[in-house]
């Protein structure tokens, strides 16, 4: 999981909201639905909730959901409350099918939504063809029924920026506190104005989309961004990582394509291939390290010595294989659907072709590697991370709803650290020169990239070179080969709509 289940909770409010046409359509097709305090807000919660972006799946502890229901006063809060029930209900009466995750007591795993399909008429209703006036439109609490007012929305966002602070003061590294403070605070709303041309481009590039759960999940991510703008980042105690997270549905987690019509300003960077040169450095796979340094391109090789045509897709599915491996996953496992990995993507990846990525010289070193990591780390019984902290094995504590930490999860934290370490230049300078008239800002964290505005594009060229010449002699210096890639401004797209 790459965002805290159990801290959701606090944007909790920010989900339980309708547009006004929308709020009405529902009154109108599915009154049993609205009438019911406990179904609209579930249904609600589902609707808006952020989607992990290795799972694809909704999380819904039993935290979340008292949050949920206690904002019915008639539903007492607390940590028992069984949703089965009002899920069947919702069901029933809208068409859609939901499916949950079983709670894992013992490894302490929350049960979560991992399908959430929308009924055709249901989705009709809330994402009509007129889609620019309903986002006109006002907010209706799905608590009261009645319409958000201004101070309303500026009382919950002050709350919820105090909530979030409170949280983020007890981070460890003093460094990720000084910079959410910059993410939550310096960068604001203003920040993430959008032109109307740009948000005709996004609302047309959805109908683009041929998964019909990708095309509903990009148009509730659409009207969320504009609904919250400005996305906020916290620290996870429970998560036992060092990532920052942006919280709830946000720009770092909706589709790339979508980020570019919405934000066609953005310089985009990105550590290549960083997940795989931080491993490659710390179990000293000398094979990975050799050709990372050769310049090739990682994903055209791979396509290749397993004999499928190489395309985007192709190039997404040997990802998620690659970083599976590198973060624990189990060989049996590698190849099942999971998150954005679908079957259909998966279709090419017959057990012919199975046996030859998994006979790659490299993929064999990456495993064996793994392994000596993984029983390193069981007999230390932790690792110490890039910030020369000790991770320690240990079980979780369900009373706060913390994980445990096995040798997997320690590997995984002890390479996230690196991930951050190595762009700790990019955030020193932003907080430094990018204050300057001459500086940027950074709009969009992404653990291993970021987005950035140049406040003049005439430093642009000046702006790319001084972050990456610094960024890359971090790399230099902790001998991991990779290094930081910018994406140039990207000109306005147009999506002609089909006739």
């Amino acid at each position: 999981m790459t965002t805290p289940t159990d801290e959701t909770i606090f944007c909790l409010s920010n989900y339980l909201h309708f547009r006004k046409p929308i709020w009405r359509a529902l009154r109108h097709h599915y009154p049993a639905l609205v009438k019911n305090v406990r179904y609209r807000l579930l249904f609600g919660y589902l609707l808006s909730a952020y989607r992990d972006e290795d799972t694809g799946n909704i999380p819904l502890s039993t935290v979340i959901v008292s949050r949920i229901y206690a904002r019915d006063n008639q539903v007492e809060r607390n940590t028992n409350i069984t949703v089965d029930r009002d899920i069947r209900a919702i069901e029933a009466l809208t068409g859609c099918t939901i499916k949950l995750t079983k709670y894992d007591k013992r490894k302490g795993l929350a049960r979560e939504v991992y399908l959430f399909q929308l009924s055709p008429e249901m989705a009709e209703v809330l994402y009509p063809a007129d889609a620019a006036s309903v986002l006109r439109a006002g907010l209706v609490n799905l608590v009261t029924g009645k319409l958000i007012s201004e101070k309303d929305r500026a009382e919950y966002a002050a709350a919820r920026l105090a909530e979030i602070d409170a949280r983020n003061a007890a981070c460890p590294i003093a460094e990720h506190q000084v910079w959410m403070h910059y993410l939550n605070h310096d960068i604001g709303k203003p920040h993430f104005r959008l032109k109307p041309e740009h948000i005709a481009d996004a609302v047309l590039y959805t109908e683009t989309l041929d998964d019909p759960d990708q095309q509903e999940y990009a148009r509730r991510a659409l009207v969320h961004l504009l609904t919250e703008p400005h996305t906020l980042y916290a620290w996870s105690k429970q998560e036992r990582s060092p990532r920052m997270f942006g919280q709830g549905i946000g720009w770092p987690t909706i589709n790339k394509e979508m980020r570019k019509r919405l934000l066609p300003d953005l310089l985009e960077f990105d550590l290549a291939s960083c997940h795989l040169a931080v491993f490659a450095q710390l179990g000293q796979v000398q094979s990975v390290v050799d050709f990372l340094a050769s310049g090739q391109e990682l994903w055209r090789y791979l396509a290749g010595q397993i004999e499928l045509l190489y395309s985007e897709e192709v190039k997404a599915v040997l990802k998620v294989l690659v970083y599976e491996i590198v973060y624990g996953c189990l060989v049996h496992r590698l190849f099942f659907p999971k998150g954005k990995l679908t079957r259909k993507m998966l279709s090419p990846f017959t057990a012919a072709v199975r046996a030859k990525f998994l006979a790659i010289p490299m993929i064999v070193d990456l495993l064996a590697a793994r392994q000596a990591m993984l029983a390193a780390i069981r007999k230390a019984k932790g690792a110490t991370d890039g910030y020369t902290r000790w991770i320690a094995m240990a079980r979780g504590n369900k009373a706060n709803g913390e994980r445990s930490v096995d040798a997997k999860s320690v590997l995984s934290q002890v390479c996230q650290s690196y991930e951050s370490v190595l762009l700790e230049p990019l955030r020193r300078l932003t907080l430094t020169d990018g204050q300057k008239e001459n500086g940027w800002y950074v709009l969009i964290w992404q653990h291993d990239g970021c987005s950035i505005r140049v406040k003049h594009a005439r430093d642009t060229a000046d702006i790319v070179a001084r972050l990456t010449a610094a960024v890359n002699a971090r790399a230099t210096e902790l001998g991991m080969v990779t290094h930081l890639e910018c994406k140039r401004a990207f000109a306005p797209l147009r999506v002609a709509k089909a006739a």
